[in-house]
């Protein structure tokens, strides 16, 4: 099953993914898993879509770097307009 996730913090070698569009489901995966599905290393706060095991085990990822830069451009706007009270 392929999903979106959302990599929340790193700790002692595993990564907290925030699972689906509503981030509803929360689980930790080993990074090296996520490191060897990516080919890259992983990072907090990456978009990934990832693909599920029928045991719910990550099989496959790869990033998202359209979604990564439209969620940045909306925290920026929110973070403007809550600081300065003004929009781009």
């Amino acid at each position: 099953m392929k999903t979106r996730a959302f990599v929340g913090p790193i700790n002692n070698g595993y990564a907290r993914l925030l699972i689906g569009e509503k981030e509803e489901e929360r689980r930790d995966v080993k990074v090296e898993v996520l490191n060897r599905c990516l080919g890259e290393p992983v990072r907090e706060e990456d978009i990934l879509e990832i693909t599920l095991s029928p045991e719910k085990e990550v099989i496959a990822a790869h990033k998202l770097p359209e979604e990564m830069e439209r969620m940045r451009r909306e925290v920026k706007a929110l973070l403007d307009w809550l600081i300065y009270g003004k929009s781009d």
